[in-house]
């Protein structure tokens, strides 16, 4: 049975409809096939960094299960600063307490503790990285699997150092 709709002043069948959603399904349909001929390379990108996402998200759920909060810490300040490419930056610790999925008191007394040796520096929000091996030496593993699985797939990440650091 075939039905008759208006639209706009134009009058149209249901086939006709099913007829162009069909068709409009087809193209959509083709669209990734199109889109991966003509642009190989950003397909590519986009799978290599949605591998290294998942990669990320798994290896964080395991940590948070696995390891201590200072050792998480230790991780997040590592990772903040190969993101940014900066031994200083901003993270407040109600921010770091969310990642980290623990109090903003035990954020304290953690990052009082690294300061303590001498790690990093620590005033309202701001950190500056003193000691960038010591950290990496107080983070979990999590931090060295993570970089390595990212370097493998998105090539070495370029850390800049500022001067004096």
């Amino acid at each position: 049975m075939d039905y008759l709709y208006e639209h706009a002043g134009e009058i149209t069948s249901s086939q006709q409809w099913r007829r162009e959603l069909s068709q409009l399904k087809d193209e959509c349909d083709a669209v990734p096939e199109r889109w991966d001929v003509a642009h190989p390379h950003m397909r590519n990108l986009v799978n290599r960094y949605q591998a290294m996402l998942l990669m990320q998200a798994r290896q964080n759920a395991a940590c948070h299960a696995l390891h201590s909060v200072r050792g998480r810490l230790c991780r997040w300040l590592l990772q903040s600063q190969d993101m940014i490419g900066s031994a200083s930056f901003t993270l407040t610790q109600e921010f770091l307490s969310h990642m980290l999925g623990v109090r903003r008191n035990s954020v304290s007394v953690e990052a009082h503790a690294l300061q303590e040796a001498g790690l990093i520096r620590y005033t309202r929000g701001q950190i500056k990285i003193l000691n960038r091996g010591g950290l990496e030496d107080c983070a979990c593993e999590c931090y060295s699997v993570i970089r390595e699985e990212t370097d493998k797939l998105m090539g070495p990440a370029q850390t800049q150092s500022e001067p004096g650091a």
